[in-house]
């Protein structure tokens, strides 16, 4: 096998991410014809397919999904060592405003932040924390920290990891029940909190639905926050995403985790080239992929 460029690497992970070659060839700026031929050519030398072609573009073959956690702690490597010849030649500083949901801001990123800001002493951070999606194109935020990727040519989206969601409770819920909850029996004897605002995620409502259907439903909330105290206060189990749940003391009730959600970083393409905005958001990106077992949390 002959050995590959980080600029090779660099084309399987945008692949890896996008799945797509139109999408793939608009986050680097070339353009199509381009990524076909590099991604031939890069097939050749390693002497197998990294992707397949599917309905939906194009799929990672068990070869390609092994390197992609390590393609991205050598892209976090690589944005560290830019960043050292960004700061040499031009100070950091000004207010960033990062954007993520209000779940996340506090049981994951409040926690970091503090670390975060000792790395750019010249960096004011404001979190935009909202149960709704921060417009980026009004700059409403500079960068942001969501659960879907965007889909707008204005925006740039990275995948910077995925989180696990399962059923937890409190310590006090589970140590008083005379069984384990079990889904298989729709959690009978169980008491349950749900969802009950705009589409969280469809495959965990269903799932909810399917195996919760013997179980007394003590409360209905529209914001993943107050799920989660609710859950903490001891009222019932609920669908949380891992490691908000352990973040906040709770402890998982079943074996297995239930639907996964990836995570993205989405900057404006206008300002993924300032220095302040950049350095945020790579230091950001660099942290949380380094963090990507704890992130996942099963």
């Amino acid at each position: 096998m002959q050995r590959l460029s980080w600029d090779d690497l660099e084309l399987v992970l945008a692949i890896a991410r996008s799945k797509t070659i139109r999408k793939t060839a608009a986050t680097l700026g070339i353009d199509a014809t381009t990524v076909g031929r590099r991604l031939a050519a890069i097939h050749a030398r390693v002497g197998f397919a990294l992707f397949e072609r599917n309905a939906g573009g194009l799929a990672m073959t068990p070869a390609a999904r092994t390197m992609v956690h390590e393609l991205e702690l050598m892209e976090a490597a690589s944005m560290a060592v830019e960043r050292t010849l960004v700061a040499a030649a031009e100070p950091v500083q000004g207010r960033v405003r990062i954007a993520t949901s209000e779940s996340f801001a506090m049981y994951w990123m409040l926690p970091d932040l503090a670390a975060l800001r000792a790395e750019l002493p010249g960096i004011e951070l404001e979190l935009v924390a909202s149960h709704g999606i921060a417009d980026l194109r009004r700059r409403e935020a500079d960068i942001a920290v969501r659960f879907v990727r965007s889909e707008s040519d204005d925006l740039r989206s990275r995948r910077i990891g995925a989180l696990r969601w399962s059923i937890y409770g409190s310590r006090s819920y589970l140590r008083g029940r005379a069984h384990r909850p079990d889904p298989q029996r729709g959690f009978e004897s169980e008491r349950v909190i749900k969802w009950g605002g705009g589409p969280l995620r469809q495959s965990i409502q269903t799932w909810m639905d399917a195996h919760a259907s013997r179980a007394e439903v003590t409360l209905v909330a529209a914001h993943l926050h107050v799920i989660m105290e609710a859950c903490a206060a001891g009222h019932g189990l609920a669908a949380l995403p891992g490691c908000l749940a352990l973040a906040r003391g709770l402890e998982r009730a079943i074996d297995h985790s239930i639907d996964e959600t990836e995570l993205w970083l989405v900057v404006h393409k206008d300002l993924r080239k300032v220095p302040r905005v950049r350095a945020v958001a790579d230091r950001l990106a660099s942290r949380i992929v380094a963090a990507a077992e704890r992130l996942r949390a099963i």
